[in-house]
């Protein structure tokens, strides 16, 4: 069998790339590795990674919750960002994302809190704390 034969069956073992490994877990380790595909050749360094098909795989691939997961998960997070606790794990992020783009949600309290959980981007936890602070420490999951 020739060496591009077992890369196709077997991935990339040896090549792993630990960064994307911990992010996208199984949709990363158990397929054959495509994070190399079709980067331009212009962005296409050592590090480069082209992951739409791992987050594809990754949303598809996380377990189904409901709208009160959903946002006890957001609300976790929004709180572990404003008090520097913690935030949530890989697998709980493509959860919600599975939720709210394939789950069929139409809670808008899931899309809120999701829009909140996008703006920490670019606001602090302070920016957080004053704007919503009062509003996530007091919300009721439905």
């Amino acid at each position: 069998m020739d060496w591009e034969r077992l890369r196709k069956l077997f991935g990339r073992e040896g090549d792993v790339n630990k960064s994307l490994e911990r992010m996208f877990g199984g949709a990363y380790m158990d397929h054959p590795d495509d994070s190399k595909e079709n980067i331009p050749d212009a962005l296409n360094t050592p590090d480069a990674a082209n992951v739409l098909g791992l987050v594809d795989r990754a949303i598809r691939g996380a377990k189904e919750i409901n709208c009160q997961t959903c946002q006890s998960i957001q609300l976790r997070d929004l709180v572990g960002y404003m008090d520097d606790t913690g935030i949530i794990s890989w697998e709980e992020g493509w959860q919600i994302e599975r939720h709210l783009q394939e789950g069929g949600c139409s809670n808008p309290k899931c899309f809120y809190l999701h829009r909140i959980s996008h703006l920490t981007k670019w606001m602090t936890p302070g920016d957080v704390r004053a704007l919503h602070g009062s509003e996530l420490r007091n919300w009721e999951i439905s």
